[in-house]
């Protein structure tokens, strides 16, 4: 028996040919898709989170001073805290600063240097400015005198978690001076 192809079988058979071209269509076009989005993460990074530029510089207590606290400040017998030198007499250059993979102040990566010094230093001593212009007043020339102000140190690791919050804001840690 001859077999002739009749109009049903000619149709059938484009169908066919047309689904599989679509189907090799759609791959190639999301091969070309997946490409250029793994092109895309390549330029961004693995670490999307960490790619950013921090341009300032990173935050160190040799900045600050000891100051007194305000009278809402004042904890028990501590009465300094550490933050800013007058604006005339700076340490340091800059104003803000980074803090990245901080304990205390999770919620930033930039911050202000006086709350830096707030939260992260130490005071040195007891002894803020006007107490050692006031002993510079008694001492004779002789003896020498004090330095007006005095250096910060940082908070030491096991009284850090004194500063944390649950808010990653930090939380005033009313340190003693490192001196006692």
């Amino acid at each position: 028996m001859e077999r002739r192809a009749g109009p049903g079988l000619g149709l059938a058979w484009c169908r066919w040919l047309g689904l599989l071209w679509l189907v090799a269509a759609q791959q190639a076009a999301g091969n070309r898709e997946a490409k250029a989005q793994s092109r895309a993460l390549r330029s961004r990074g693995i670490f999307p989170a960490y790619d950013g530029l921090i341009d300032a510089d990173g935050c160190e207590c040799s900045c600050c001073i000891v100051q007194g606290r305000r009278p809402s400040e004042v904890v028990g017998a501590i009465s300094a805290k550490c933050g800013l030198p007058p604006p005339d007499r700076q340490r340091c250059s800059f104003s803000r600063c980074s803090v990245v993979n901080d304990k205390v102040l999770r919620n930033s990566k930039v911050i202000d240097l006086e709350r830096f010094c707030f939260y992260r230093c130490q005071p040195q001593s007891n002894l803020q400015p006007s107490d050692k212009n006031a002993l510079n007043a008694k001492a004779k020339n002789l003896e020498g005198g004090f330095i007006d102000e005095t250096s910060c140190v940082p908070v030491p690791d096991d009284l850090q978690g004194q500063a944390e919050d649950s808010d990653g804001n930090g939380r005033d840690a009313a340190l003693p001076p490192a001196d006692q």
